[in-house]
């Protein structure tokens, strides 16, 4: 992808999170955006004045980006968002190419997870097939439809967040099992 920066920012214990500085506005959309570090990387970008396209699929339950949005009324738009329904993708994309004309970031934070720490016994293909669909292609559809907004963005980048579970050094140190279907859809996720 010439002229756009991609990182790909795992998450563990550390806690440690990503923030471009900027002395200007940026166009940005954070997927998964109403929990958790989507909803940290949306009050980050909206603190330091950045336009913040904030996705997530059940806009009526978002309370905290509610509550957000009353904060940063003129900054923070709520996009609705599901990142594994293409015709979801599509209607966002149209409805911020209106409203912004391109973006500077793109955050590829949603994710899914069930039982963490699933046995054998507790396997279920259809779960890992979903966190698959979530954790690792849903990103990848993304990239490629807001591509075109990314082009028309000033120095554009995109974030994607993993997990240091997906990560095979650390599951081998790690001091318990942690699973099959999210780790290894976060370790595919690393290798995209």
């Amino acid at each position: 992808m010439q002229g756009i920066t991609w990182a790909l920012l795992l998450t563990g214990r550390s806690k440690t999170y990503f923030f471009m500085k900027t002395e200007n506005q940026k166009r940005v959309l954070i997927t998964g955006a109403n929990r958790g570090i989507g909803l940290g990387f949306a009050q980050e970008c909206l603190s330091r004045g950045d336009l913040v396209f904030a996705g997530c699929r059940d806009t009526a339950h978002a309370r905290d980006l509610q509550s957000l949005k009353a904060t940063y009324p003129e900054n923070c738009i709520i996009v609705e968002l599901d990142v594994t329904d293409q015709c979801s993708i599509g209607a966002s994309f149209e409805f911020i190419q209106t409203q912004a004309g391109g973006l500077d970031l793109l955050v590829n934070n949603a994710a899914y997870t069930t039982n963490l720490f699933e046995s054998i016994n507790d396997f279920q293909p259809e779960i890992m097939l979903r966190h698959f669909q979530v954790n690792a292609f849903a990103p990848m559809a993304v990239i490629q439809r807001y591509l075109r907004l990314l082009r028309k963005g000033q120095n554009a980048k995109i974030a994607t967040i993993s997990s240091e579970a997906g990560s095979f050094r650390s599951n081998a140190k790690a001091k318990s099992f942690r699973g099959y279907s999210y780790p290894a859809s976060k370790a595919a996720l690393n290798m995209m």
